[in-house]
């Protein structure tokens, strides 16, 4: 006699339609979350690339600014920097100079003060957008030379300071580039104000001939992000914006009563 019972049979088909639904919905839970999760992954690795790329940056210009002697050029997107390379009281300072290091100013000629310096260039390189970048980007740019600045004033001015400076001898010790993905590159530079003692822009405090020596601090702004185009993504971005000064210069204005053999006062 056959006694008919359900437990023995298998799963409908509507069963294993259901079943099947489900385990497709929690495989495709699964595989959304492992995405999800590279795309975090992927976007802090990019976010800590950029951030230690500008601050390798930073890092290298502060060094140079406040080791700075005198800006050669003073450009929103290119910075020229004479900076010291070696002890000032040396014998290679002494022997640059064939006159008396004291007393400078002498009437009716020009004083010429030479120094041992490095030469430090940073500079900020476009390059145009392609059709899979939201925007342009750029390079950040360093160069290095070793050579002599010579700083002379000019004869038959008052007040007489060292207002002039001349390279020579330059010899390339580095060239590299810092920073690429870099979609915003700026600099300002001030200086004080020699009435008020205040910080104002150096187009506020001279003409053109002397925007050079006037500089003491320099702002930098610098936005570094991944450029490509990627549809419901957060693009990894660092923004910094940030300002360095010469030392130099701030002693040169803060104690202009005092001087010394590299002061670009004259007058003493």
């Amino acid at each position: 006699m056959f006694i008919h019972n359900r437990r023995l049979r298998g799963f409908s088909l509507v069963e294993i339609l259901f079943i099947s639904g489900l385990l497709v919905l929690i495989a495709g839970a699964v595989i959304n979350i492992g995405v999800r999760g590279q795309v975090l992954v992927d976007e802090t690795s990019k976010s800590i690339s950029l951030q230690n790329g500008v601050r390798a940056v930073l890092e290298n210009m502060v060094q140079d600014v406040n080791a700075a002697i005198v800006f050669l050029n003073a450009s929103n997107k290119k910075m020229i920097l004479a900076r010291y390379d070696s002890e000032i009281n040396n014998d290679l300072f002494v022997a640059n100079n064939a006159n008396p290091v004291f007393p400078y100013y002498v009437e009716g000629t020009m004083t010429t003060i030479s120094q041992p310096a490095l030469f430090v260039e940073y500079e900020y390189f476009e390059a145009p957008g392609t059709n899979n970048l939201k925007s342009s980007i750029g390079e950040i740019a360093k160069k290095a030379k070793r050579g002599i600045l010579q700083s002379m004033d000019s004869p038959g001015n008052s007040p007489y300071i060292l207002d002039r400076y001349q390279p020579s001898n330059l010899v390339e010790v580095m060239e590299r580039r810092l920073a690429e993905k870099v979609s915003f590159f700026n600099l300002n530079y001030f200086g004080y104000d020699p009435a008020t003692g205040e910080l104002r822009s150096i187009g506020e405090l001279a003409g053109s001939d002397r925007l050079n020596w006037n500089a003491a601090m320099v702002s930098v702004h610098i936005l570094a992000e991944d450029p490509y185009d990627q549809t419901g993504r957060v693009d990894p971005k660092i923004e910094i914006f940030t300002k360095m000064w010469s030392y130099k210069a701030i002693y040169d204005n803060k104690y202009d009563e005092y001087f010394g053999h590299l002061d670009r006062d004259l007058r003493y």
